[in-house]
């Protein structure tokens, strides 16, 4: 996840738990949720957007996000998503839990 890993690590939390509640995957959903998120404080659209970027491609730059998370749907996005703080957690003996609803 490169710099800022435990921000990175809270922002996938963060996701992990909002991204579940959308009921329609589509774009005005994402978009809707993600600009929610944004709202915290110290959040910002770019630093969450980066975070789930890196969790679901693998990639600090790709094309648009929403278009990746809709190619890959839901539960895919929520796997990568878990995957990638269970992987933090393992290379950095840090207990992550898990917070993934089923979906």
């Amino acid at each position: 996840l490169l710099e800022n890993q435990g921000e990175k690590i809270l922002i996938l939390r963060i996701v992990e738990l909002a991204f579940p509640a959308i009921e329609e995957w589509g774009d005005k959903h994402l978009r809707d949720v993600l600009d929610g998120l944004a709202e915290f404080p110290t959040l910002t659209s770019r630093k969450i957007d980066q975070a789930i970027r890196i969790a679901v491609s693998g990639q600090a730059s790709t094309p648009p996000l929403i278009p990746i998370l809709l190619a890959l749907g839901k539960q895919e996005t929520l796997s990568r998503i878990a995957a990638c703080i269970q992987s933090f957690g393992l290379k950095h003996g840090v207990d992550v839990g898990g917070f993934q609803q089923d979906v």
